[in-house]
């Protein structure tokens, strides 16, 4: 599926399944189907993945939609991965869903989702606990300060503060003053927060430019979702060209991310600005991530060898990386270590030890794994 269409079958296709499902969605609350789909119920995850895609009593929330859509579609939901598909190719989602069979054959995750990273959200939720205690504090030292002014109309001024901030009035921090003032970290986090609508209201345009403004100065988080925000259009005009830019500037200050990212783009042949694939550029990015620990390059840079793309073919290399990825829990890593003991390759074949990952990756939700695991049973 090209990456760089947008498909009008797939708006329609999502329309109509949002819309037919969004009953199901209806007949149980935003609790109950959070109750329900936390213990792994495809259903309800599939419901909470409308309601956040069409905003039905939550704040609408396209990355939290592909992640409730995904959790149901692993199972073998498959409106959740027609939903999936289609939030791909209509730009909405930077994750292209392989329904099982297709996984097998094509292992390869693309990009990394970005944004927003989740030391960014810890990042956010510790910056907003900051503004509030930060506000309070002022508003008391100064009803303090001034004659006449009684603890209880402090603590007025202080719920009246709560109700703004809850309404969504405007209220202009010290957090916000310090991105203003040139604070590059501050910057990146007020990007963040306009980003996932943190306390306030989601804006895509001032996202991009906060982070812009950070990214300019050097701050590699920046520059990283900088590179997702042209690389998806977010907020600007989609520019393949600037969002590779990008990567590469956070890429040589060491984001493993931003490394992987562009592993990924000479792998499918986006690097280069279109040039063409790059096999041994894509290998060299990947190596880099993976030696930092990151399990989604170390189960890429293993299908590399294990193919002999942009290296020599070398099985047990190849299972080296695949070992390194799946102890760290990637399911794609874990199916492929699996396959890996099931035909030999890179290791002495042992069947029994196949069952045994396909099984762990299927009881932790892996639909791929599942289906390995069926599939080895019938042998």
């Amino acid at each position: 599926m090209a990456l760089l269409k947008t498909s009008i079958i797939s708006k329609i296709t999502m329309l109509l399944v949002a819309t037919m499902l969004s009953v199901s969605a209806m007949a149980l609350d935003l609790r109950q189907n959070l109750q329900l789909a936390n213990q792994n119920n495809a259903e309800a995850q599939f419901n909470l993945g409308v309601m956040y895609y069409k905003g039905e009593d939550v704040r609408q929330d396209y990355t939290k939609a592909v992640e409730w859509f995904k959790q149901a579609a692993d199972q073998g939901h498959t409106k959740s991965q027609y939903n999936l598909e289609a939030m791909y190719n209509n730009g909405e989602s930077a994750y292209p869903y392989k329904i099982a069979s297709q996984r097998i054959s094509e292992p390869l995750p693309i990009f990394i989702r970005s944004p927003i990273s989740a030391k960014s959200k810890a990042l956010i939720a510790e910056a907003e606990a900051d503004i509030k205690r930060a506000e309070a504090e002022a508003d008391i030292k100064r009803a303090q300060a001034e004659v006449g002014i009684e603890i209880d109309q402090a603590e007025a001024s202080l719920a009246k503060l709560s109700a703004d901030i809850a309404s969504g009035k405007k209220i202009e921090s010290p957090f916000e003053r310090s991105a203003k003032q040139g604070d590059a970290k501050a910057q990146h986090l007020l990007g963040a927060m306009y980003f996932g609508g943190f306390g306030s209201v989601k804006d895509y345009k001032k996202a991009f430019e906060w982070w812009e403004k950070s990214a300019y100065q050097g701050y590699v988080d920046a520059q990283y979702d900088l590179g997702g925000m042209y690389f998806n259009g977010y907020g600007t005009t989609r520019d393949y060209k600037k969002g590779i830019e990008w990567w590469e500037k956070a890429a040589h200050q060491g984001s493993a991310k931003a490394q992987h990212n562009l592993g990924v783009t000479y792998q499918k042949g986006y690097g280069n600005y279109g040039a063409g694939k790059d096999y041994k550029e894509a290998v060299t990015w990947f190596q880099q991530a993976a030696h930092q620990g990151l399990a989604s390059s170390q189960n890429n840079l293993g299908f590399m060898y294990a193919q002999g793309l942009g290296v020599r073919q070398d099985y047990k290399k190849a299972f080296d990386w695949y070992q390194k990825s799946a102890s760290q829990g990637n399911v794609d890593g874990q199916n492929n270590l699996g396959r890996m003991y099931l035909k030999g390759n890179g290791v002495r074949q042992n069947k029994a030890k196949a069952k045994e990952i396909f099984g762990k990756t299927c009881d932790s939700g892996d639909q791929a794994g599942c289906d390995n695991y069926r599939l080895l049973n019938q042998r």
